[in-house]
This record gives structure tokens, sequence and C-alpha cells, in this order.
């Protein structure tokens, strides 16, 4: 594998957990992750059947240390701007996802 798997998903009797994945930089939101989250947050909207939707972290320190500044530092300021609009999407997203979602919130929660 030659890009890291940034988001988990496991499907078990209409319930599928997303479990954001880099521990080693307790599971802050990069371009990556968001994107992730975003398309399958956008592909579970059609699927009748997923009944709810679980969202976790990977690891034992954080389930989301929220933004991740180090990638944000290098970012110009059109790329900032892409990347509040993209987590803003995203968090719309969620709160409109025809499902419900929980947040199984296992460590430090930022953002």
């Amino acid at each position: 594998m030659t890009e890291e798997q940034v988001l988990l998903a496991e499907e078990k009797d209409g319930v599928i957990t997303l479990t954001l994945n880099r521990p080693q930089a307790m599971n802050s939101l990069n371009f990556g992750l968001l994107r992730s989250l975003r398309d399958q947050v956008e592909a579970l909207r059609f699927r009748s059947d997923v009944r709810v939707v679980i969202i976790t972290g990977a690891g034992d320190k954080a389930f989301c240390s929220g933004a991740d500044l180090k990638e944000r530092a290098t970012l110009s300021p059109a790329q900032v701007k892409e990347y509040i609009f993209t987590i803003r999407n995203l968090f719309t997203s969620i709160e409109l996802l025809n499902k419900p979602v929980i947040a199984a919130v296992n460590g430090i929660a930022l953002g």
C-alpha cells in the first residue's frame, strides 16, 4: 500500500463504523482524511442497507485533535480557504445525513 489508509470502514448488520486512522497525529484532520470522510458520508446517503453510522478514532489517545496544523502551515492562502470550505461542508453533510450518526469519542476531542 503506497498511500496511508486514513479512514477505515467496517460494516456489520446495518451499522457502519468509520475510524479516523491517523493515530500518530492524534487523528488530526488533514486534506486526505477530510476528503475520504466526505466521500464516505456522501456515499452513505444513498445506502438504504445502512441504518446507523458510528465515527470513532484509531488509537487510545484521541478521537480527533482537530485540524492538522503541521499540514496547514504548508498551505497557501487559497488552499487554507479550500480546507476551511471542505471541513465546513463535511460537517454540514454529517449533520444533514439521513441516518443517525454517533460519535464514539475515545479520547481527546478538539476542533
